[in-house]
């Protein structure tokens, strides 16, 4: 859980299912692709936004600070 003017840390990785019955993971990037990414909270208001290099096997981190007044819960990160 974070609070207001806390730092929230995360890690991602960006991938694409194969569409057999195996259904396998690719990395969907290659290293040095650029990532979008956006984090939304539990209303859709935009928390932060930014842009990454994806990493050898498609993986991303960034971090950002809780702005003040944000509606607390879950939030999702969304890349692109």
């Amino acid at each position: 859980l974070y609070r207001p003017g806390e730092t929230v840390r995360f890690k991602g990785w960006v991938r694409s299912v194969e569409g057999t019955e195996r259904g396998l993971l690719r990395p969907a990037t290659r290293e040095g692709d650029s990532i979008r990414y956006r984090i939304l909270d539990t209303r859709d208001a935009e928390l932060a936004a930014a842009v990454r290099r994806a990493g050898a096997l498609g993986g991303f981190d960034g971090a950002f600070p809780v702005p003040a007044g944000a509606d607390l819960g879950q939030a999702r990160i969304l890349s692109s």
